[in-house]
């Protein structure tokens, strides 16, 4: 009896450790399942409920102007890098030759603006973007201004 007792005692706090690290596991796993949540949720900041009511040139717009204003405070992407990104968001949009779509320029421009660039860096990054496409600078500036 004594032996069955003993047995009874030692098992009880190796259920409750074994309750408690499953209550853990699934603490654990929830916080996941909420990070991943969040983390899809957030993974694409370009859509919003309102985007129902949006035009399809307004979603290419603000989706462009969201990029252009990322890139402008990234350090580590490229011009190239840059047009081709913005050629990927374009042709989602069914453009397919941004380069020569006024309305691109005037939104890479509202996203320059959005990233607060001063006019230094802004005339840098016009250079850049307009070494091939200099007639455009009127629509990037466009954008630009408030």
């Amino acid at each position: 009896m004594n032996l069955k007792k003993a047995y009874w005692l030692l098992s009880v706090p190796v259920v409750l450790s074994l309750t408690a690290c499953s209550e853990s596991s699934w603490s654990v796993n929830s916080s996941s399942d909420s990070s991943d949540s969040l983390s899809k949720s957030s993974s694409s900041p370009f859509t919003s409920s309102s985007d129902s009511s949006r035009t399809p040139k307004e979603k290419y717009q603000r989706d462009l102007s969201e990029y252009a204003k990322e890139y402008a405070l990234s350090s580590s992407t490229t011009p190239e890098t840059f047009r081709s990104k913005v050629g990927q968001i374009a042709q989602k949009y069914g453009i397919l030759n941004w380069e020569n779509d006024n309305d691109s320029y005037i939104a890479i421009g509202q996203g320059f603006r959005k990233a607060k660039l001063t006019g230094t860096q802004y005339g840098a990054f016009k250079t850049s973007l307009l070494a091939e496409h200099p007639d455009k600078a009127v629509y990037l500036d466009q954008g630009y201004k408030p």
